[in-house]
C-alpha cells in the first residue's frame, strides 16, 4: 500500500478553501486504497484517525471502513496560515508521495528545497511530489512580503521540482505565475477542480423559518454571499458588493452575507453609511450542516472577488449545485464555472455599477434565474460532482506512478 503525506496550511474545522480541498484529497485517496496521513500545523498533537465518509464520492471506491490519519506538522512558530516547519523536507524520505497544498509559507520552502538540492541518487529514492497550486500570492499589508517573497522567487523552481502540478483549471494556470511553466511543459500539469457534494448541496424550497428568523419577506429577491470577513479574505469584494447593493434598482432585494471575521464591524458600518443596513443581513458563520439550506434562501449568488487570489470559487460551485445562478467577477478560473448565458453572468472585477446591473437583471427576471439555475445544477452534477473527482484523482495518481 502506497503511503501518501498531505501537507496543508489549514484543515477542518478551520475554514478555508485550501482546507476543504485537502480534506477531500484525504478522503478520496484513502478510499482509493492509499495509506494517507495529513500534516497540518493546527492539528492536535496526538494522531487522529478520521473515517472516510460517503459525501466525498468515496462510495464508488469502496470507502466503508477506510480512514486517514491527521497529525500536527511540527513548526517553530505560526502566523496566520504560515508556519515555519524546517523539518518538512524529512517527509520525502518517509512516504511514497507528498501532496503539498500551496501556498504554504514556511513549509513549502524546506520541502521543495530538499528536492532541489538532493543529489541525483538521493532524489531517485525520495517521495514523488505533487504540488497542488491553489492561487498566486498577492495579498496586502506589511507582513505579506516577509512570508511571500521567498515563495514568489521560487515558485517556478518549485513547479519544476514537482512530479505533477495540480491546478483548479487550465484557465487559471495560463494566467497565473506558473504561466511560463504551463506553456513550456503542459504535460506536467493536471486540472483537478475541488468538487462538490451534489447530494447535500441540492435545489429545494426556501425555509420559511429561516426567512422569518432574519426578517426576510417571502416575496423579496434574496442575494446570497458566503466568504470570510477577515483581512486575509479582502479579495472577496464585500465593499464592492455593498456599493452595488445600494443601487436603486435593488431597493426591493435583501442581501444575506454568510461569514465571520474581524472586518465584519467595518462592513456593517459601511452598510449603514450607504443606507442599506436595514436590508443587509449579516448572518455570521453558518455550520456546514446548515449551509445548503441557507443557500437555498437565495435567488442569486454574488461572487464579486477582486483579484487573482480567487482562483476558482468553491462557494460559487456549492451555490450552483443548489440551483442558484451566479453573478461573478470575470477572473481566470472563476469563469470556468460561471459561464455567461449558461450558469450566470460575469462583470469586470471591482465594478460596483456593473455588478448592480447584473444583480438587478437577475433579481427582476424569475424566468432567467430559473433557466440559469437549472443549467448550473446540471453542470455541478455532470462535471464537478465528488464522484467524478474521485475518478480524475485516481487517474492522476496512476499516471504519476503511484
Amino acid at each position: 500500500m502506497k503511503k501518501i503525506a498531505i501537507v496543508t496550511p489549514v484543515f477542518p474545522p478551520q475554514r478555508g478553501g485550501i482546507g476543504k480541498v485537502a480534506e477531500t484529497d484525504a478522503m478520496q485517496l484513502a478510499a482509493l486504497g492509499y495509506d494517507v496521513t495529513v500534516f497540518a500545523p493546527g492539528a492536535s498533537a496526538e494522531e487522529k484517525r478520521v473515517p472516510v465518509t460517503a459525501s466525498t464520492g468515496a462510495t464508488s471506491a469502496g470507502a466503508p471502513g477506510k480512514a486517514y490519519a491527521l497529525r500536527r506538522l511540527p513548526s517553530w512558530f505560526r502566523y496566520g496560515h504560515a508556519a515555519f516547519a524546517p523539518n518538512a523536507g524529512a517527509l520525502l524520505n518517509r512516504y511514497d508521495a507528498v501532496l503539498l497544498h500551496f501556498p504554504f509559507f514556511g513549509a513549502a520552502e524546506p520541502l521543495m528545497l530538499s528536492r532541489l538540492f538532493a543529489s541525483p541518487r538521493k532524489r531517485a529514492t525520495q517521495a514523488k511530489i505533487i504540488l497542488s497550486y491553489h492561487m498566486d500570492v498577492t495579498g496586502r499589508g506589511i507582513v505579506v512580503p516577509l512570508f511571500s517573497l521567498p515563495t514568489r522567487l521560487m515558485t517556478s523552481r518549485f513547479a519544476c521540482a514537482a512530479d505533477r502540478v495540480l491546478v483548479t483549471s487550465t484557465d487559471y494556470a495560463a494566467a497565473s505565475r506558473l504561466a511560463p511553466d504551463f506553456a513550456a511543459q503542459p504535460e506536467r500539469f493536471r486540472a483537478l477542480a475541488p468538487g462538490v457534494d451534489v447530494h447535500r448541496f441540492s435545489p429545494g424550497p426556501k425555509n420559511a423559518e429561516l426567512l422569518a428568523r432574519w426578517g426576510i419577506p417571502a416575496d423579496a429577491p434574496v442575494i446570497v454571499f458566503t466568504g470570510g470577513l477577515d483581512e486575509a479574505h479582502y479579495f472577496k469584494g464585500i465593499p464592492v458588493l455593498l456599493r452595488a447593493f445600494a443601487a436603486e434598482a435593488l431597493d426591493a432585494a435583501r442581501l444575506l452575507i454568510i461569514g465571520e471575521g474581524g472586518m465584519k464591524k467595518l462592513y456593517q458600518e459601511m452598510a449603514a453609511i450607504l443606507g442599506v443596513a436595514d436590508r443587509v443581513i449579516f448572518a455570521g458563520a453558518v455550520p456546514d450542516a446548515a449551509l445548503p439550506e441557507t443557500l437555498r434562501l437565495g435567488d442569486v449568488f454574488a461572487f464579486p472577488s477582486t483579484d487573482s487570489s480567487e482562483a476558482f470559487g468553491i462557494a460559487a460551485l456549492e451555490a450552483m449545485s443548489c440551483g442558484l445562478p451566479v453573478v461573478a467577477s470575470d477572473l481566470p478560473g472563476v469563469r470556468t464555472i460561471v459561464r455567461p448565458a449558461q450558469t450566470g453572468m460575469l462583470v469586470p472585477p471591482g465594478s460596483a455599477s456593473a455588478l448592480a446591473v447584473a444583480l438587478a437583471t437577475l433579481c427582476g427576471d424569475a424566468r432567467k434565474r430559473r433557466s440559469l439555475g437549472e443549467t448550473a445544477r446540471a453542470m455541478a452534477e455532470n462535471e464537478y460532482a465528488y464522484e467524478r473527482r474521485t475518478e480524475q484523482l485516481a487517474l492522476i495518481m496512476k499516471e504519476t506512478g503511484l
